[in-house]
């Protein structure tokens, strides 16, 4: 990944209107998840630490993966419930 086309990626995840933010509930995720990529990037502090539960395989079809990838420093534990 391109560092501007993640920062690109990250400035239109942190602008969504309240609107969008209130019509689904994965943007909510989205916008933070953008703003916890900026703060490792150039924050510092602690490293990104989470569990996802209902991350499916963890790569086709997770939304939360390819965050993953951008956030320095970031671990997680993901889960899928359903065999």
């Amino acid at each position: 990944m391109s560092s501007i086309s993640g920062l690109a990626r990250i400035a239109l995840s942190l602008g969504l209107p309240a609107g969008l933010l209130d019509r689904g509930p994965a943007l909510r995720g989205t916008k933070f998840l953008a703003k916890a990529a900026l703060k490792a990037r150039f924050g510092g502090g602690q490293a990104f630490q989470m569990v996802n539960v209902g991350a499916c395989d963890g790569a086709l079809f997770d939304d939360v993966t390819p965050w993953l990838h951008r956030i320095p420093r970031a671990r997680a534990v993901l889960v899928e419930p359903i065999p």
